[in-house]
């Protein structure tokens, strides 16, 4: 019985009685082929015997010489392109071609043309391009600054700026001057560089390297003993999930897609509110129908553990937006003006609140800072919200002149302006009434639930003998219509 034949050496076997066939027919050959004697059918049924799987696997991992047909770019080839002589060379050898192991730069070069070919976009991921997420994308539609007009949001000043005596604080603010930290990017010896390097950076490296230094953290302050008010709390790139959203269901606004526009929750970059240990504990119970649990949300919250939030900053990259970055900020400013005149509405005292600052805002990315202050603008009960520019400058003239502005400016925020903000805000919480939990669990009885809980005696008792009331009660019960009787007390 003959032995079975892999299929590759019965193709070999095909061909090679095809080309014996042709050199027979050509003429002056004499019926021999012009290349050497092909093995006899012998000895490629020894070969397909021993081609079983594991003698396979061992033949592909054995090292052979070059192909001189690979390396000699000379060489008569059978096919026009090396793929085609591979394939070739895997059906009559069983193994791939050790030349074609390993792709060439010229491999590495068609294969780059051919995708470029296929498809104009780029097939890797911008060096410079964001990588915190998309929580921007909101921010940059071309209908956020309607959506936030119609939700009473402007990113322009009112005619009526903000009160003259805020105004003069805000400018002091810029004049003060705090002990900036030391070995750091903004070094006299390193800060030509790192503006020149972060100009090649994404948004996460601007936040590594100089935010700090723009905006200090009110947490590390407060623990080195650098604040006169300690009790501030932080949030980094966090979502302000403890808060109500601006968003008013009869805004229509309809994307190409046909979906529905909608502000985006405020996430700012870094933001600063008051913890729950800045209020005694009569205050805490007295805002605590208005808070309530940490899982819930109100008018008085940032994050979860964030009350009453009065900064924000946003950072971009160079090739950020720094409008997205101000519309955001003038989003995450108007909330948490929100809350502050929601208070002063349970206490009728929000006319104290019209054209006062309540919040600050700042924008940078590596060679600009801009400083905003909200205001809002009360009119009878429309409410609405604006901001006024403190200060806008660039980081980098003047061999970095204003390049610790920033930060004076904000430490002045965290040491004059907060002491005296959290005194305005102490004040209405304490004119807050303290709701009785128990008054409001248990609801009055009503007059019917009363009058029927009276006893039949009492009943008699307080009317007259004689009565319509006194001469029913001797009358048998009335049958109740629909009711039917048990068959066993049935009467007959």
């Amino acid at each position: 019985m003959a032995e079975p034949r892999r299929r590759s050496a019965r193709i070999r076997n095909q061909k090679q009685a095809q080309d014996s066939k042709t050199a027979n027919n050509e003429p002056g050959t004499n019926g021999r082929k012009g290349h050497a004697q092909q093995p006899s059918p012998t000895h490629s049924r020894k070969r397909a015997a021993e081609g079983s799987v594991q003698h396979s696997r061992k033949h592909r991992n054995t090292a052979h010489p070059p192909d001189p047909v690979l390396t000699d770019p000379k060489a008569v080839k059978p096919e026009k392109t090396r793929k085609g002589y591979a394939i070739q060379h895997w059906v009559e050898e069983g193994v791939w071609p050790v030349a074609l192991a390993q792709p060439t730069a010229m491999d590495q070069v068609d294969a780059n043309r051919r995708a470029r070919e296929k498809s104009t976009t780029p097939t890797h991921t911008p060096y410079n391009s964001k990588t915190t997420g998309n929580k921007t994308h909101g921010y940059s539609d071309s209908r956020c600054w309607v959506h936030l007009r119609a939700c009473g949001v402007f990113l322009s000043t009112h005619d009526d700026e903000p009160l003259p005596d805020d105004v003069m604080l805000s400018q002091r603010l810029l004049d003060d001057i705090f002990e900036t930290p030391r070995d750091t990017a903004f070094d006299d010896h390193t800060f030509r560089y790192t503006c020149k390097r972060l100009a090649m950076r994404n948004e996460t490296a601007v936040m590594q390297i100089i935010h700090r230094l723009i905006v200090p953290s009110a947490e590390i302050a407060a623990h080195r003993r650098q604040l006169t008010f300690e009790h501030l709390v932080e949030s980094i790139n966090e979502r302000w999930t403890g808060s109500n959203s601006l968003v008013r269901p009869s805004l229509q606004l309809p994307n190409r897609k046909g979906r529905r526009y909608r502000l985006p929750t405020p996430q700012p970059d870094y933001a600063v509110g008051f913890s729950e240990s800045a209020f005694t504990t009569a205050q805490i119970r007295k805002l605590q129908p208005h808070i309530g649990e940490r899982e819930d949300t109100s008018h008085f919250k940032g994050t979860s553990d964030m009350l009453f939030p009065f900064l924000v900053a946003e950072a971009k990259a160079s090739i950020g937006s720094l409008e997205s970055a101000d519309r955001a900020n003038a989003h995450s400013s108007a909330i948490a003006m929100r809350g502050i005149v929601e208070l002063f509405r349970l206490v009728n005292r929000e006319k104290e609140l019209h054209r006062k600052i309540l919040a600050f805002s700042i924008s940078h990315d590596h060679r600009f800072v801009t400083i905003e202050a909200h205001y809002p603008v009360i009119l009878a009960d429309k409410v609405e919200y604006y901001r006024y520019t403190i200060d806008e400058f660039g980081i980098m003239p003047r061999n970095g002149e204003k390049r610790w502005t920033a930060y004076n400016f904000v430490m002045g925020i965290y040491n004059t302006w907060v002491p005296a903000h959290f005194k305005l805000l102490s004040s209405a919480v304490d004119d807050l009434p303290e709701i009785d939990f128990d008054t409001i669990s248990s609801p009055p009885t009503p007059q019917h639930q009363t009058a029927s809980a009276t006893s039949p005696a009492d009943r008699a008792s307080s009317e007259p003998e004689g009565s319509a009331s006194s001469s029913s009660e001797n009358q048998p019960p009335r049958k109740l219509r629909g009711r039917k009787e048990p068959q066993g007390k049935r009467k007959r």
